[in-house]
């Protein structure tokens, strides 16, 4: 592993155990909101901040969202995903 991603994925891992990451994948249809939520998006836009590494994700560079709740919503690099997914021990082959 590269040494960006060695370091990106002990940010992530750090911060999972601080639990300041999700651990899991958001849950279905939110009551009274809507019926079929775009919970978990692969999108491109304006510039963000990594929930995963806490770098820039530049403008118009793909990113992963993931919406938990009005108030909670955390995207990654793509690489930052995969490394967030490894951590929990997630089988991406699926």
């Amino acid at each position: 592993m590269p040494a960006v991603e060695d370091r990106r994925a002990a940010k992530i891992r750090e911060k999972l155990a601080d639990g300041k990451l999700p651990r899991a994948f958001p849950s279905g249809p939110r009551p009274g909101i809507d019926t079929n939520p775009p919970s978990v998006r692969l999108v491109m836009g304006a510039p963000e901040v990594c929930s995963g590494c806490d770098e820039a994700i530049r403008a118009g560079e793909p990113r992963w969202e993931f919406e938990y709740a009005a108030t909670l919503r955390v995207c990654f690099h793509e690489t930052c995903e995969r490394l967030w997914e490894e951590a929990l021990g997630l089988d991406q082959g699926e």
